[in-house]
This record gives structure tokens, C-alpha cells and sequence, in this order.
């Protein structure tokens, strides 16, 4: 028998690379869609400042309150100490549990004599 894998390999791989030869410059490219422009205007820091000041003589706007549809009540705290009732009792540890003696080898039994 002889070895069919070198010349398959070789010819799976010319046909991949021609096809993606043919097929890959057909594909048509992505192009972002043109972005409309805005429009800006370019101040200089007087302009700026003469903008942020603000009138001289403009009333202080009142600030408007939240609207709130339910106040939650107020919960109180709590007056004693919890602390008080979780006292630390000094609490012995167990002693281990003695180990078990280990069995005694049995003696090995004598031959019997023919």
C-alpha cells in the first residue's frame, strides 16, 4: 500500500489557497456610511465669559423641591445595646477521644508434623 496522505494534504491545501484567490477579492468592502457634519463656532475667552456671567439683575431661581410620592417612616434605633445580650461564655474544649488500643497479633499457629 502506499502512503496516499502527502499528495491529498497537498491538494486539500492548493485548493483552499485558489479558492480563497477567487473568492476573497469579489467580496465587496465595508465602508462606513459618511457622517453628517455639525456646525461650530469658535469663541474667544471674552465671549466665553460674557455667556457664563449671566445677568446682573436676574432674580435667584427658587430650587424646586423633590416630588416624593410616599415618605418611608422613620424606623428608631434600637435603645439597648445588642451586644449586652450576646454575652461570651468561656465554654471548656473537649478533650480528644482517647485513641483505640490496637489488637494484639494473634501468636502463629505451629505446623502440623507430617
Amino acid at each position: 500500500m502506499k502512503d496516499f496522505g502527502l499528495p491529498v494534504s497537498a491538494f486539500v491545501h492548493v485548493a483552499f489557497l485558489a479558492a480563497a484567490v477567487f473568492a476573497l477579492p469579489s467580496v465587496k468592502t465595508l465602508e462606513p456610511p459618511p457622517e453628517d457634519s455639525l456646525p461650530v463656532e469658535i469663541l474667544t475667552p471674552e465671549q466665553f465669559s460674557a455667556i457664563t456671567k449671566g445677568e446682573k439683575t436676574a432674580k435667584p431661581a427658587e430650587k424646586p423641591q423633590a416630588k416624593v410620592e410616599k415618605v418611608q417612616p422613620t424606623i428608631k434605633p434600637p435603645e439597648e445595646d445588642p451586644a449586652k445580650e450576646i454575652a461570651r461564655e468561656s465554654v471548656a474544649t473537649p478533650q480528644p477521644p482517647a485513641p483505640k488500643p490496637e489488637p494484639k497479633p494473634e501468636p502463629p499457629k505451629p505446623e502440623p508434623k507430617p
